[in-house]
């Protein structure tokens, strides 16, 4: 028995495994997301050449025939609905394979601050405020900037969609941070992505398929996006997640493999 100042006495050993529990669950879901691939891309061959039928003899019509103008109408809602059919088979592909990536060293603040640039209109029109707290401290990665600006592009696109539903908008906020995340027997230094819109607030259930193909829900169309983003991350030995803030929102978080330590600088805001 254990004595402590001579009364019997417990020793009580406590170990916080929030961190091993949420990469468990992650890699449940990465697995999730392999079975549905496998499946949807044996579907995606075999529409594809119909498809391409349709779209070729279509546009063969339109080329060729005099046609009055509701039946050239009806023929290019055929052509046109075809085409969107075939992106999507595109999609799926894209989502099933793994695609080269051409890696080079990537500032991801200067990556961030572009990004906005280029999505600053579509932004506005779905009223989203926006506000960076950048780590100056932050080494550069080792990735293909244009698939981790495709990322971004798909997180901002889907806030402004949600957005659209609040009539306030929302207030989006980008930071950046150098930390170690503590795995099972490593350390590893890694560069995040916080991706934070404060309104509204998913549900529960939503927060846990967000990547799942297809998934939607009233607030917004996903589509493949997101999904899509799931996977370049994974290319990129990362990893991509979403949870639900205390205060309620929308939270997105990228994980990238750090390959240099953090530069000895200050933080700016």
């Amino acid at each position: 028995p254990i004595q402590y100042d001579n009364t019997p006495a417990l020793v009580l050993i406590a170990q916080d495994i929030t961190a091993q529990k949420r990469h468990c669950e992650r890699l449940i879901q990465a697995e999730k997301l392999a079975a549905i691939g496998r499946f949807t891309s044996a579907l995606a061959h075999e529409l594809n050449n119909p498809l391409t039928v349709v779209v070729g003899f279509a546009e063969i019509l339109l080329s060729n025939l005099k046609l009055d103008e509701q039946d050239r109408a009806d023929l290019q809602m055929v052509a046109s609905e075809a085409n969107r059919a075939r992106q999507m088979v595109h999609e799926v592909l894209s989502l099933c394979r793994e695609q080269g990536l051409q890696k080079q060293l990537v500032d991801l603040n200067q990556l961030i601050i572009t990004t906005l640039e280029e999505h600053y209109s579509d932004l506005q029109t779905h009223h989203v405020r926006v506000a960076t707290d950048l780590d100056s401290r932050l080494p550069p990665v080792t990735a293909d900037d244009g698939q981790l600006k495709r990322v971004l592009g798909s997180l901002l696109q889907h806030i402004g969609k949600r957005s659209s539903a609040s009539p306030a908008g929302c207030t989006l906020t980008i930071r950046t941070t150098f930390k170690e995340v503590d795995l099972p027997s490593i350390s590893r230094p890694i560069a995040e992505i916080a991706v934070i819109a404060d309104e509204p607030t998913p549900s529960e259930e939503e927060v846990h398929r967000i990547f799942e193909p297809r998934y939607t829900t009233k607030e917004a169309d996903r589509g493949l996006g997101l999904a899509l983003a799931h996977h370049i991350i994974r290319q990129h030995e990362g990893q991509l997640y979403a949870l639900s803030p205390p205060h309620g929102g929308l939270q997105f978080v990228i994980e990238l493999p750090c390959s240099q330590p953090p530069a000895n600088t200050s933080t700016e805001r």
